[in-house]
């Protein structure tokens, strides 16, 4: 008796189990979602300054037409033109490298959005200008912090005549140097990114040789007898 109640309930059991897989079979498959739909505009998310050997997770939001709004900073690619100044993971994680500016790039979906980022160390600034003759940029000046916080910090100016530093404060002394042109030393008080312009001159004047043609010529003409 015992053997056939254990054999009912065996039988029974195998019976619900064959019932529930039945059902599992039979039933329609979940539906799948829908892709949503590519966004009006993508807008990155960046601070502007970044401190060498801090790193800051950016952020990257599709904007749709309807007004809703999705992050997709995993999904994005990222591109900073300058690497040796800041680099960027391809999950969007900033890490500073070294003093200077960059701007940092992010695509999605066919939609780009772009940030530009100071790596500064904290509590310092950026110092920029141009350094001209007579109002004509100088290419090749080097541009030396030589008192004051970032001491040793160096630039040398672009064709137009423009430099940049990064990591300055406080009361400073900084110095435009060339061969060819005095030096200049400027005392500078720097508590925010600020602009300076230096103006330089020659160490001696540049001869003057407008009409030396002319003159030589009348100077190789013979005296009418």
């Amino acid at each position: 008796m015992r053997i056939r109640s254990t054999l009912l309930a065996v039988v029974v059991a195998v019976g619900a189990v064959i019932g529930v897989v039945s059902c599992d079979k039979n039933s329609p498959p979940s539906p799948i979602s829908p892709s949503p739909p590519p966004p009006s505009r993508i807008e990155l998310v960046a601070p502007q300054e970044i401190a060498p050997g801090e790193s800051v997770q950016l952020t990257v939001n599709a904007i749709h037409s309807d007004g809703s709004v999705r992050n997709v900073t995993g999904q994005a690619q990222w591109t900073s033109l300058t690497s040796e100044i800041l680099q960027v993971s391809s999950t969007g994680i900033a890490t500073g490298k070294k003093g200077g500016e960059v701007v940092v790039t992010a695509l999605f979906s066919g939609r780009s959005a772009s940030a530009p980022v100071l790596v500064l160390p904290k509590g310092t600034f950026r110092l920029a200008g141009f350094i001209r003759e007579s109002g004509i940029g100088i290419a090749d000046v080097t541009v030396a912090l030589i008192s004051g916080v970032g001491e040793g910090l160096t630039a040398t100016s672009r064709i137009d005549g423009g430099y940049a530093l990064y990591g300055v404060s406080g009361s400073t002394l900084i110095q435009a140097k060339k061969e060819g042109y005095v030096n200049s030393i400027q005392q500078l008080d720097v508590t925010a990114h600020r602009t300076f312009d230096f103006s330089m001159v020659v160490e001696r004047a540049r001869r003057d040789y407008s009409g030396y043609a002319d003159d030589k010529r009348r100077h190789d003409v013979p005296a009418s007898r």
